[in-house]
């Protein structure tokens, strides 16, 4: 984090009353990602909040609500949960906490490429997990190994923030390594863009 940026949320905050921050994980170009605490359930949670200083966009509000309201009402064994959004002073969504590392840590620490039966398992996963995406009318549009989190020959596909239904895209919207021509040149996007990705990942 820069010195131009604003601070974190402090350990120990409360969002929505029933959510309480314990670490911040990550940040983005627009979302803070924190390790949660659900006092209802009990358990740890993951709570993604909009950065103080895109919280009056406008996009950015859609885009994260969108992601709620699909990771609630979605169910697959290869797709991250989400438990409920939040709609209040501090938009968030409140995410199941997953077990294990995501690809993009594994391929960084494993002294080897993964083993072909171990791809394929993984690109079967993937491809479960789109092709449920694809017939609910919604094209995830971001994945990559960062993306993907594995844990006991499970794979799951997490951030749905720039999922949206197929048709005309905004240039260059996802990760340059990743991106398929059509969405680096803002042209109709449909489910061979989540075909590319899931290729460019695997």
């Amino acid at each position: 984090m820069t010195d131009d940026e604003p601070p974190t949320l402090d350990c120990g905050c409360t969002i929505g009353e029933r959510y309480q921050i314990v670490r911040h994980l990550a940040r983005g170009d627009a979302l803070d990602v924190y390790e949660g605490w659900s006092k209802d359930r009990l358990c740890s949670c993951v709570i993604k909040i909009i950065r103080p200083d895109r919280q009056g966009e406008t996009r950015v509000v859609r885009r994260l609500a969108r992601e709620g309201r699909l990771l609630t009402t979605l169910h697959h064994p290869h797709l991250v949960r989400a438990y409920e959004t939040l709609n209040g002073p501090i938009p968030a969504v409140i995410l199941e906490t997953l077990q294990g590392a995501t690809l993009e840590y594994l391929l960084e620490t494993r002294p080897r490429r993964l083993h072909l039966t171990d791809l394929a398992h993984l690109g079967a996963h993937l491809c479960s997990a789109v092709h449920y995406l694809h017939r609910h009318g919604y094209l995830h549009c971001d994945i990559k190994p960062s993306n993907v989190v594995a844990s006991c020959g499970m794979a799951k596909l997490i951030d749905l923030s720039l999922a949206r239904p197929p048709g005309p895209g905004r240039r260059g919207a996802g990760t340059p390594p990743y991106l398929a021509r059509e969405k680096a040149r803002g042209e109709l996007l449909g489910a061979a863009t989540d075909v590319w990705e899931i290729g460019v990942t695997l």
